[in-house]
């Protein structure tokens, strides 16, 4: 464990930070910034504050943020998974020496009944309160060891896993892993982001596929050139409403409502065209980041959100 203090004002304006990987708020209303190769970021709400490798986080490269029932924050990064308890003046790290398959850690996912998982380098890990445990995400046709890099994990209503990998889409349910046949595959297989959205519909975003949606069935494919302005999207989101977000690098985002698609960017004052992050706080407002910053719609404008603000 690291003693408190744990972080250290981050003063000065400019951009947060040179790229914004991952945007979260927490139940207190603090907002969690995860950079490139600074450590995270976090707005207290009357102040931001940083933390890096100087006060104990496992990696400065954050890839994933998510807070437990317990109110305590993990932090993924490219050298551990990092975890502020609920007073958040203590970090506990766990590495490959906890039971991590690597210590790379793409991912961090708190499931329905409580258990914390782990993406990784080297597969998925399952916390059992004092170590992580490998889940073995081979389909029955497989015989020799599998384990891909895990870059995101997501549940639905029903209890069914969802993980995205650099080798394809793969879901189980508890009795078996099967892939998923609709994901992007071959070269385009580089799963990003997942999500089930509350229309049970599924949405896989790949580095060089685009993005695909499949609804009871149905598929289908948003890609380039045609439909969006470039295969690559990392990030995918809906908000309250039930439109859905994605990203398309060099594009900005799109947004899908009504049945409609249509390109969100610089015509509305985003000043990211790389965005790897949407996410929407408990006021409805939606965060964008990406390469360049931080950016907050307002009113289907864009707001840039700098070291001093405008926080609200």
């Amino acid at each position: 464990m690291t003693p408190a203090p744990v972080a250290r004002p981050a003063p000065g304006d400019g951009p947060i930070t040179a790229y914004v990987r991952r945007i979260f708020e927490d139940s207190r209303g603090q907002l969690w910034l995860g950079s490139n190769g600074e450590g995270v970021y976090r707005y207290t709400g009357s102040e931001l504050v940083r933390t890096s490798t100087v006060e104990g986080l496992a990696g400065d490269q954050v890839r994933g943020i998510m807070e437990d029932r317990q109110g305590r924050v993990w932090i993924a990064t490219d050298q551990g998974l990092s975890r502020f308890d609920s007073s958040m003046t203590r970090i506990v790290n766990f590495t490959a020496q906890d039971g991590l398959g690597a210590a790379a850690v793409w991912c961090v996912h708190e499931a329905a009944d409580g258990t914390i998982w782990a993406g990784t380098t080297a597969g998925v890990c399952r916390f059992d309160g004092q170590r992580f445990i490998p889940f073995d995400l081979r389909t029955a046709d497989m015989t020799a060891p599998f384990a891909p890099s895990v870059l995101c994990i997501a549940e639905d209503r029903v209890g069914n896993f969802y993980f995205g990998t650099d080798k394809g889409a793969y879901k189980t349910n508890g009795d078996g892993v099967e892939r998923i046949a609709e994901a992007p595959t071959g070269s385009d297989a580089v799963i990003t982001c997942l999500l089930v959205d509350a229309r049970g519909r599924t949405w896989i975003g790949s580095m060089t596929g685009g993005i695909t949606c499949t609804d009871a069935g149905a598929t289908r494919h948003y890609t380039a050139p045609g439909t969006i302005g470039d295969n690559e999207v990392w990030t995918v989101a809906e908000d309250r409403a039930g439109n859905i977000w994605f990203s398309s690098e060099g594009y900005g985002v799109y947004r899908i409502g009504d049945g409609t698609l249509k390109n969100v960017g610089t015509a509305e004052g985003l000043g990211i065209t790389a965005v790897q992050s949407i996410h929407e706080d408990r006021q409805g407002r939606l965060w964008f980041g990406g390469g360049g910053g931080l950016y907050r719609m307002q009113g289907g404008t864009f707001v840039e959100v700098r070291r001093t603000g405008p926080w609200r």
